[in-house]
């Protein structure tokens, strides 16, 4: 069940640099997608599935596990926002980074950093609201 759906745009501060994003959320129950890409040129090519897992064999406590779905890992900067953004949040995330501009990398790092920060803030909101 779709519960909520929310853009936004995220960017980094320009003094930095030009690497900016569209970002589709859609809240479900206990998970949410997470598109990140090109609103000019949209497409569906990475796609991630992050949940908690057991922590390793008598370690005790949650760690995330991370899976690509479709597509490749090149960067693999998809699967490291899925991880961080279900490790933040404690439910599942599936993370579709379809950033085509060829921004450089450390541009690209923060824009991942950013889109974090600002799915975790809509979420945490949105849990306050509840």
């Amino acid at each position: 069940m779709v519960l909520r759906h929310e853009e936004v745009e995220v960017a980094i501060p320009a003094e930095v640099g030009k690497a900016r994003a569209g970002v589709s959320i859609i809240y479900l129950d206990h998970q949410i997608f997470v598109w990140v890409g090109d609103k000019a040129k949209p497409a569906l090519e990475n796609m991630h599935y992050a949940m908690m897992s057991l922590g390793a064999a008598g370690g005790g406590g949650q760690n995330s596990s991370v899976a690509t779905l479709m597509g490749n890992r090149v960067d693999g900067v998809g699967e490291r926002v899925g991880r961080r953004l279900c490790s933040k949040l404690g439910i599942a995330v599936v993370c579709a980074w379809n950033v085509k501009t060829p921004f450089p990398q450390d541009e690209v790092d923060l824009l991942a950093n950013l889109v974090c920060k600002k799915v975790s803030e809509l979420w945490l909101s949105r849990k306050s609201v509840k």
